[in-house]
């Protein structure tokens, strides 16, 4: 099965990874969308996958999940279909300066500035109706919040006040703001979000 990245499925240079820009002819994820509408056997299906991936880097304050970071796979001779998330750290936290990040979210280009009529905005830009996007963002935070829970009881020498300052924020933005300020996690511990979002849980020693 074939698979390739922003850059190569936009037709598109390395060097465009990071753009400073935005337009027609640079990478972007209402690019990518657009390929998924004009390509995927199950359009409305991708660019749900499309939303809750941006959700998921923005919560976790991944500045760099730039346009080869984000895939596209041949399911078939005329399909396509989203890969799944990878890639993905707590780049503002272990690096503090930066707070750009690689693609705009609803024209926005700073992590800490991402709110949810951002993130409303660029599903928009999509076509996507709002009530849909509206409910992909709620449930992708409540498992957002679930995964940090399920986290902080596989890795517990995350610091305490770290952790309640964490969850403070994130529960506050839940509805209102995403500025959800993961910079107290580990990349260990976001990776294990990222694996609880989209992998089942491992079996227990009770269910070997």
């Amino acid at each position: 099965m074939h698979q390739e990245d922003g850059c190569q499925v936009l037709g598109l240079p390395a060097g465009a990874t990071y753009p400073r820009s935005t337009g027609p002819r640079v990478a972007s994820v209402a690019r990518i969308a657009s390929l998924l509408v004009a390509r995927a056997e199950a359009p409305m299906a991708e660019l749900r996958r499309l939303l809750e991936q941006t959700i998921v880097n923005v919560a976790l304050i991944n500045t760099d999940a730039h346009a080869k970071n984000i895939s596209i796979v041949h399911a078939g001779p005329r399909t396509v279909t989203l890969s799944p998330l990878y890639d993905v750290a707590a780049t503002a936290w272990y690096l503090p300066t930066q707070t750009q990040v690689a693609l705009p979210v609803g024209g926005t280009w700073r992590i800490h500035e991402v709110e949810r009529r951002h993130l409303l905005a660029e599903a928009r830009s999509w076509s996507m109706p709002e009530t849909v996007a509206r409910s992909i963002i709620d449930k992708t935070l409540d498992a957002v919040l679930a995964g940090m829970a399920t986290a902080d009881a596989r890795y517990p020498d995350v610091p305490a006040g770290m952790r309640a300052a964490v969850d403070a924020q994130a529960r506050r933005d839940h509805r209102q703001r995403l500025v959800i300020a993961a910079s107290a996690r580990t990349a260990t511990w976001v990776l294990s979000v990222q694996r609880i979002l989209v992998e089942p849980a491992p079996p227990t020693v009770q269910d070997r």
